[in-house]
């Protein structure tokens, strides 16, 4: 699984809109405890558009959201 980065935070806010949650820290508040969203970048898998969460210091393991990525192309 090679996991890449969005793209910074309007695309991340772009993505989560299309996704129909308000912004992306709702969407991250869905899979962390909301004091932690700022913890976390979203990022996606490149051969199955799944969405993932990472934590920015690189510690612990991906979280799977279960969402796709509804652009193909960035």
């Amino acid at each position: 699984m090679t996991l890449d980065t969005i793209g910074g935070n309007d695309k991340a806010e772009k993505i989560a809109r299309e996704l129909g949650f308000r912004s992306a820290e709702e969407l991250k508040a869905d899979y962390v405890p909301k004091h932690e969203v700022n913890r976390y970048d979203i990022k996606y898998d490149k051969d199955t558009k799944e969405l993932f969460l990472v934590r920015k210091d690189g510690v612990g393991l991906p979280i799977p959201t279960g969402l796709k990525n509804p652009f193909d192309r960035w």
